[in-house]
């Protein structure tokens, strides 16, 4: 069939379709797709047949696709969570503040240790984490919700619990020396980055189905125990320091032995790769499942962090990743395990 107006062959299945009421086929008036002439005609409801009553009308032009952004998608970071108040803000610090002066207590022991400083260094530690779960209890009443890890200001907070909470315990159970030493500096800066969060950006997470809290709750988890493993690799690689350069034990404060900061970093890491292999998994999941983006930055320093805890847990099987090169390795993923909060925390993302 040719175009009535360029004489252009075109099948039969590319012509322009005529009014539900057109009984004639009404071919010459027809146009083809790539014809050049302006226009291309319809026939009206009553064209009969009637080539007369064909009205030319301007072709009508494609919708231009939209261009992906950033902010196309509904993402985490447009979804502003509940600014925490002035109260729980301050609640927050109080509990920085008092988590400092446990510190240093407890360093103080350092010169001479008395059985005072030992109770006041845990009364200001246990007051620290009753007073941060105060502002976790203020903040769901505000929100409305008790389920936690729903926004970045909640999130952290919690992550700063754990991590006390486990110290405390394993001081009053099985007691390691300097312990506290190495992780309450890490509680005191995830509280700080919880009020500078809290301050300026506070964004809730898409936490709709068990998918999305299952995927925070593993993530989160598996943070803590790498934090631990790092505290524990720090330890060791400074008992074994003091140990080759045959220094006193009296010199300096007392770490543990090696064997016992070995366990603690093995056992550590082991549940925090479990988790974060869960975490991992069910967050790909989601995304794929969900058809949302997710910054490179995240995906490529949570495969290093798998990879090189893969590594650590290869240790007891391979003499030569054991001692000083697995302590390095605890520290060096818990580095890029901060890098990965990092990127939540502040990188643009979509979707969660």
């Amino acid at each position: 069939m040719r175009c009535g107006c360029c004489a252009r062959r075109f099948a039969p299945r590319s012509r322009r379709r005529y009014a539900r009421d057109c009984s004639v086929s009404c071919a010459a008036k027809r146009r083809c797709r790539s014809c050049p002439a302006a226009g291309w005609r319809r026939f009206g409801r009553g064209c009969g047949g009637d080539s007369r009553s064909c009205r030319a009308r301007p072709p009508t032009p494609l919708p231009r696709p939209r261009p992906f952004t950033a902010t196309s998608r509904t993402s985490n970071r447009q979804r502003k969570g509940p600014m925490p108040s002035a109260g729980q803000i301050t609640l927050v610090f109080v509990s920085i503040a008092l988590f400092v002066v446990g510190g240093v207590i407890s360093l103080w022991r350092l010169r001479r240790e008395r059985a005072w400083q030992r109770a006041a260094a845990r009364l200001c530690m246990w007051l620290g984490v009753l007073t941060s779960l105060i502002v976790l209890v203020w903040h769901a009443l505000g929100r409305g919700s008790w389920l936690p890890l729903e926004d970045n200001f909640d999130a952290l907070i919690w992550l700063a619990v754990v991590l006390a909470v486990f110290v405390m315990y394993v001081q009053r159970r099985r007691p390691i020396g300097g312990l506290d030493w190495f992780v309450m500096p890490i509680v005191i800066l995830l509280l700080i980055g919880s009020a500078v969060t809290g301050l300026t950006d506070p964004h809730a997470y898409d936490v709709k189905t068990i998918w999305s809290w299952v995927h925070r709750a593993t993530a989160y988890g598996g943070a803590a125990a790498f934090a631990v493993a790092g505290a524990a690799g720090a330890m060791y690689l400074i008992a074994n320091h003091r140990l080759r350069r045959k220094v006193a034990l009296a010199s300096g404060p007392r770490l543990g032995s090696l064997e016992r900061l070995e366990q603690l970093t093995l056992t550590s890491v082991t549940l925090g790769f479990a988790l974060l292999t869960i975490g991992a998994i069910t967050g790909f999941a989601e995304m794929i499942r969900e058809d949302r983006a997710t910054p490179t930055a995240k995906i490529v320093l949570t495969a290093a962090v798998w990879l090189i805890y893969a590594l650590v847990l290869h240790s007891p099987i391979n003499p030569s990743f054991r001692g000083r090169r697995a302590a390095m390795l605890s520290i060096l993923g818990f580095v890029l395990m901060l890098g990965v909060i990092f990127a939540v925390l502040l990188m643009p993302t979509t979707g969660g």
